[in-house]
């Protein structure tokens, strides 16, 4: 069809590929009306008679639904499709965080029960991009584990010759580094070398190429096949680490980011080594109405709450049941300086006649107590804070005498925070 010269062979391999794999695509997911369409789509009718929709810069899109065994999965398939730069976390939709960027090929897939918008803003989408690398012949030419002065010399001459290959490799690098939502970016060549880096222990996230060569017969499509099989069953494992980590980094994402007028304060060594998420610890602050209480508390290893509206409420929380520290306030303080660690989650409910026979110092004024065991806290000491700053305790209702009594529960951070204040 074209002379010598006259076509671009690069551009002729970037449709032939996009043709293998729209067939792919469509068989993998099972995309019916695609497959008795055959390449019907891919035609339009124009002055000349038929043309190929494929044309550079210009996007084509074939979407569908798949209702595998264990999940419904959703497809977009699309070939230059455009990820806008500038784009922010906040917008919460497709787009690169650097500049504009259009791979040849991106293939997205998400649950079903989310609509592809819902896909992008909740975190459950997975962009894989391909681009189609004619002049590349042997991709062992562009990865090097080599510390020899002589190799690096010779990577940094062709590089300053503008001709080193490497540049194809970064490139899938900056996709998958700016692209939202990128589970891999992937380079297809004609040759025989398959090369594929996995990001952590599963499939995704990862970079690599593919080989897919022009032929009659054999293409060699076999290995990206085998590996469109892993990611089907990847995205279909609800417990995938990559699906958990993505889910636990967009809750924390969706928090504000807080800005602390000092530094915290630092934590002990041994504190340090644990590497606690001190915005997920969790402190019970309470009270103590007296000396014998904090005393009597001490010597039997345990607090009380008294059970009412307040307390019933707040010990049905999951932040009350897995906090891990309790810092009491002091009658007639302003600050609060004793801190205990809890010895479990395993907490109770006593009588009053059962405090009272463990030598309760006054008349226990409620039925029933929520009893917690504490023993000395070990991890910070010379704490002094001013809990009235805390917004759990501004929040309270009733009298500075009400306020008193009820227990509220705040984390590490905020005591590590108001403590350096």
């Amino acid at each position: 069809m074209y002379d010598a010269g006259k076509r671009d062979i690069a551009t002729l391999y970037e449709y032939w590929i996009f043709l293998q794999l729209y067939d792919l695509v469509v068989t993998k997911f099972n995309l019916e009306s695609y497959k008795t369409q055959n390449f019907g789509r891919l035609f339009e009718e124009d002055e000349s008679g038929l043309s190929l929709k494929l044309k550079s810069g210009k996007e084509l899109i074939i979407k569908g639904s798949t209702d595998f065994p264990s999940r419904n999965l959703s497809i977009r398939f699309s070939y230059n499709r455009t990820f806008k730069g500038g784009n922010r976390y906040t917008d919460r939709n497709a787009g690169s965080i650097t500049t504009t960027l259009c791979p040849d090929y991106t293939l997205s897939i998400w649950p079903a029960s989310f609509t592809e918008t819902e896909a992008e803003s909740e975190e459950v989408i997975v962009h894989i991009h391909f681009d189609a690398k004619y002049k590349i012949e042997n991709i062992t030419n562009q990865y090097t584990v080599s510390e020899n002065p002589e190799d690096l010399d010779a990577i940094e001459a062709e590089e300053r010759k503008g001709t080193f290959k490497n540049v194809d490799v970064l490139k899938m690098h900056a996709y998958k580094d700016a692209i939202r939502r990128t589970g891999g970016a992937y380079i297809l060549y004609p040759g025989s070398v398959e090369k594929r880096f996995d990001g952590f222990h599963e499939v995704l996230p990862g970079l690599g190429a593919f080989t897919i060569n022009p032929s009659l017969y054999d293409t060699g499509i076999a290995g990206l096949s085998h590996f469109l099989d892993k990611v089907i069953q990847h995205l279909l494992n609800r417990t995938s680490q990559r699906e958990r980590v993505n889910n636990s980094s967009g809750i924390i994402l969706r928090e504000p980011a807080v800005a602390y007028k000092q530094p915290l304060r630092p934590l002990p060594y041994a504190m340090e080594r644990e590497k606690p998420d001190i915005a997920q610890v969790n402190v019970i602050v309470g009270y103590s109405r007296s000396q014998k209480h904090l005393e009597w508390c001490e010597s039997n290893g345990i607090y009380n709450f008294r059970v009412d509206s307040t307390t019933s409420k707040l010990m049905a929380q999951t932040d009350f049941v897995s906090a891990r520290y309790l810092l009491l306030r002091e009658a007639g303080k302003d600050k609060a300086t004793l801190l205990y660690s809890l010895k479990s989650t395993s907490h109770e409910i006593w009588t009053k006649e059962a405090l009272i026979q463990k030598g309760y110092p006054s008349e226990p004024g409620r039925d029933h107590y929520f009893i917690i065991e504490i023993e000395p806290c070990k991890d910070l000491e010379d704490l002094s804070v001013s809990f009235k700053n805390f917004e759990e305790y501004q929040s309270l209702t009733g009298s500075v005498y009400e306020k008193a009594g009820k227990p509220f529960v705040v984390t590490l951070d905020k005591v590590l925070r108001v403590n350096s204040e």
